[in-house]
């Protein structure tokens, strides 16, 4: 019984024990900068300089570097979220302007637009691995939850690529429709969505065989997807119109629009997905979705033309931290204390 009730005693303290933060990072390409935002809050946390106009962020799965793709001087910048601060440059022969990492986190893939190239680097250690040709002006990566596959959509040629990481070999070039700007795959696995930007549908396509299953007729111009699997839904901002709808997995029917500012060109889900942030261009603003209940609870002044971002988890403040865990042990040390002495001078009555 007096088990019990140090643990109950314990329970509360340790529930507000320093939590890790969700956090969304956005790539302000008219400054240079990336802003750093938390929950709801009006204004961001931070402000972290990189390169000369930066256009696309990726975050490692273990939440432990960003990468942010500097097309102004050909370079990607490496951050320390904890730090919140540039760790190293790498400098490119070319001009990336979309990212992806493979979910083991050992590859970084960067697209120049202009070139019509993909480099491969290897993480962690950021050598070149190699380069493919996947198409017209690619736009937009994303990798399979196994790792196994690449998917590009060509803004170019109105196509997607399917490239085997392997040995990087093109699978099958997709016809997709006018101007592809971004492409996600659902963590199953099975589904690649794809943002024909030019004719305003989104094309589902089966990555079993890479054939399209069907389309989705979307707002104007779809630019970005974020997918909450735990809900079903995949959130698409579209760009022409100022929206982001909420779309169903399971009957692909539009469940939610919700207007947020002028030019949406990103979206980005928080890992718990509690939060959608949807980044407005033209207003220079981020719009914090709840999922809860899909209202905007907060429109967040940013850099100069946001046109990017991520999200990602972050620890507690350093110094808070400590303290809060100190003082956690502490309370620990003295019920534990207590428990023990009052159990053994129960023991002592009994014996006596």
């Amino acid at each position: 019984m007096r088990l019990r009730s140090f643990l109950a005693a314990l329970l509360p303290w340790l529930a507000v024990a320093p939590a890790w933060a969700q956090e969304a990072y956005v790539v302000n390409q008219g400054d240079g900068t990336v802003s750093v935002l938390s929950g709801e809050q009006s204004s961001p946390i931070a402000t972290i300089p990189v390169g000369n106009a930066p256009d696309a962020i990726a975050i490692t799965p273990d939440g432990s570097r960003l990468y942010v793709a500097n097309l102004g001087d050909r370079t990607i910048s490496v951050i320390d979220p904890g730090k919140r601060a540039v760790e190293t440059t790498l400098h490119l022969n070319s001009a990336p302007t979309a990212l992806a990492i493979s979910p083991d986190g050992t590859r970084l893939f960067a697209a120049d637009r202009a070139l019509g190239v993909v480099t491969v680097l290897a993480l962690p250690d950021h050598a070149v691995r190699g380069t493919l040709r996947p198409g017209t002006a690619p736009t937009a990566l994303a990798v399979t939850p196994d790792g196994k596959r690449l998917y590009v959509a060509n803004a170019g040629d109105k196509t997607v690529a399917v490239i085997n990481i392997a040995d990087l070999s093109l699978a099958k070039t997709i016809e997709i429709g006018t101007a592809p700007a971004a492409v996600a795959v659902t963590p199953d696995g099975r589904t690649a969505y794809v943002a024909a930007s030019g004719d305003d549908r989104i094309v589902l396509i089966d990555t079993a065989d890479n054939h399209p299953i069907g389309a989705i007729t979307s707002g104007d111009r779809p630019s970005s997807f974020a997918i909450d699997a735990a809900a079903g839904l995949l959130y698409c901002a579209d760009a022409g119109d100022g929206t982001v709808q909420a779309i169903s997995l399971a009957d692909r029917k539009v469940v939610a629009t919700i207007a947020v500012g002028h030019d949406s060109a990103a979206i980005a889900i928080t890992p718990r997905g509690s939060f959608v942030y949807a980044v407005n261009r033209g207003d220079q603003t981020v719009s914090v979705i709840a999922t809860a209940d899909r209202k905007v609870h907060a429109t967040v002044p940013v850099g100069t033309r946001p046109i990017s971002a991520v999200t990602g988890m972050s620890p507690p403040d350093a110094a808070h931290s400590v303290a809060e865990w100190l003082a956690v042990l502490l309370f620990a040390g003295g019920m534990a204390y207590v428990a023990l002495d009052r159990l053994g001078r129960g023991r002592k009555r009994s014996v006596s």
